[in-house]
């Protein structure tokens, strides 16, 4: 997964799109405390921090965007 984060993120910043980096943020958080049972999906806990997190990312996008205008 890092490579292809580091590859991605790369290309993302040469063409000047922001990176919402849930991998970084589920490796911080604990993914043990994330990741449910069959090691694959998050736990519903997971799932809300996930879902707070992509928020949060929007919310800031959309603040600065019409900052802007």
């Amino acid at each position: 997964v890092t490579a292809y984060n580091n590859v991605a993120s790369h290309i993302a910043r040469e063409m000047e799109i922001p990176i919402n980096d849930l991998h970084g943020f589920v490796t911080r958080a604990g993914c043990d405390s994330l990741i449910g049972d069959d090691g694959v999906h998050f736990t519903d806990d997971g799932y809300a921090l996930l879902g707070e997190a992509v928020a949060e990312f929007l919310k800031t996008l959309l603040n600065n965007k019409y900052e802007k205008v």
